[in-house]
């Protein structure tokens, strides 16, 4: 996969994690907003899987921050 393509796709997968993470903060158990989220976050995780069906999602820290820093890692041969 084209390295623009695959930063594209990290950059939503990671854009919908933090946002799902969020709202789970924000909102009560059962709101719209949380499925809307969840629902982004598993079509970002299946297009990505699509190109890539082994993905790596490293934690720079041991505490979350807000916004999270997240880093996308994948070895060169699996996508």
């Amino acid at each position: 996969m084209p390295p623009p393509v695959r930063a594209q796709l990290a950059e939503e997968l990671l854009r919908r994690l933090a946002a799902s993470l969020r709202s789970g903060q924000l909102y009560s158990k059962g709101h719209p907003l949380i499925t809307r989220n969840l629902d982004g976050l598993g079509k970002a995780i299946e297009a990505l899987h699509e190109r890539a069906p082994s993905t790596v999602i490293g934690f720079r820290s041991s505490e979350m921050r807000n916004p999270p820093r997240l880093a996308f890692l994948a070895s060169p041969g699996s996508v």
